[in-house]
């Protein structure tokens, strides 16, 4: 209990000193949003517990759209963004960093009037309320004003942002030669140059206008395990400690290996309705666990998870076996990891291909690609084509196109 205290008064603290907020007395013509405590547990890469957090945040469902907020759209950088800078910086044996900014969404400036209402435990002993200057935790435009706050000070420090992935940034020299590029996860902040000079440099300007924390080289991304060997040029990116509590997380770390994410030639039907004795949301929520792990590392579930998303509200035993079979493969797999190679050649290499009208429910194709660079596959998809192919070689024109 009293770590959680400690962690509530931290985040008041924090509150203060950025200046999120003012008190002031309660308007009568002005809706009051409510607040509430969230808690959370850091763990390492060890699994050990690094540090208790408390975020005071927003009831955001309580914010009236066109009068606490507008437009709520933020780009974050894509898993295939950060897994093509990995395979550059395996190619070119560059140097790789990372930050994480501090209360992150504190740093966006709010352009709306909002009033929130003291948190539990902390509330002024007279009628007063909080005019909030910054955006906090749970609001609606709190990742967008946050993202253009950083895109801002990029901007002014010499960065372009990329028109592929606008959470990608680059700076050039005089020459128009490519001297570092930046990639932004919200509050992860990979940095990957050449010149560790520009690195430094980057980090110095940044933590003058934030306040950062340098974790030097990349290690932990994302649920992600980073490990750069420079002089052999290769960089492994593992997520076994994220498969191990997922497996843990849905009672399945004594299941049995199978070598397989799937039997061959399964086919999942479509029902009307759930049968009886199902559990659908603990069914969702497995699915959801498989594609944050097929999204990462694990290319090899992404025909698997495709099929399970597509029966997430009418489901059977059937469906339920096809995610047990998902997890035993997990089971077996979860040591597996994406192995960039800088002595491969750097061509990007593509792979496509299609099946014909096999999902026996509308008779639409599967179209399936595969990208790779640095002797490793940085991009992935396998997903129901939007029409029925009347032939195998249309089919396959829809999933080169």
């Amino acid at each position: 209990m009293a770590e959680w205290l400690t962690a509530c008064t931290e985040e008041l603290q924090t509150f203060r000193w950025m200046e999120v907020y003012e008190e002031v007395d309660q308007p009568h013509d002005h809706k009051i949003i409510s607040s509430k405590w969230v808690f959370r547990i850091k763990r390492g890469p060890d699994g050990k517990i690094q540090k208790y957090k408390a975020h005071l945040v927003t009831k955001g469902f309580t914010q009236v759209e066109g009068i606490d907020y507008d437009e709520t759209f933020a780009p974050v950088m894509k898993f295939s963004s950060l897994r093509t800078v990995l395979a550059l910086t395996a190619k070119h044996n560059l140097k790789v960093h990372q930050m994480d900014v501090k209360a992150t969404y504190f740093n966006g400036i709010l352009e709306e009037e909002i009033y929130l209402e003291p948190p539990t435990g902390f509330k002024p002993g007279n009628v007063k309320v909080w005019q909030l200057d910054k955006s906090i935790y749970s609001m609606w435009q709190g990742g967008r004003v946050w993202y253009k706050r950083i895109k801002e000070e990029f901007k002014a420090l010499g960065y372009v942002r990329s028109n592929v992935n606008h959470s990608v940034f680059l700076k050039y020299d005089d020459t128009s030669q490519l001297i570092c590029i930046v990639a932004i996860y919200i509050d992860d902040i990979t940095l990957t140059s050449d010149s560790l000079e520009e690195i430094t440099k980057a980090k110095e300007a940044l933590n003058l206008t934030f306040d950062m924390t340098d974790l030097g080289k990349i290690g932990w991304i994302l649920g992600m395990q980073v490990i750069q060997d420079r002089p052999c040029k290769m960089i492994t990116v593992s997520q076994e400690r994220y498969i191990h509590d997922i497996l843990e997380k849905h009672g399945q770390q004594n299941a049995c290996p199978m070598a397989t994410p799937s039997l061959p030639n399964e086919q999942l039907e479509k029902l009307k309705e759930p049968e009886p004795d199902i559990n659908v949301h603990q069914y969702q929520s497995a699915v959801g666990t498989l594609m944050y792990a097929m999204l990462g590392t694990c290319p090899d579930l992404a025909y698997t998870v495709s099929i399970l998303s597509q029966h997430t509200t009418t489901l059977g035993k059937a469906h339920v076996h096809v995610l047990n079979c998902a997890f035993q493969y997990l089971q077996a797999t979860a040591h597996h990891t994406l192995h960039f190679d800088g002595n491969e050649p750097g061509k990007l290499t593509s792979f496509i291909d299609a099946d014909w009208a096999a999902n026996i429910n509308d008779r639409h194709s599967i179209s399936g690609y595969m990208f790779m660079m640095s002797g490793c596959t940085i991009s992935w998809s396998s997903k129901k084509q939007g029409s029925v192919a009347l032939s195998s070689t249309k089919a396959e024109y829809i999933a080169g196109a």
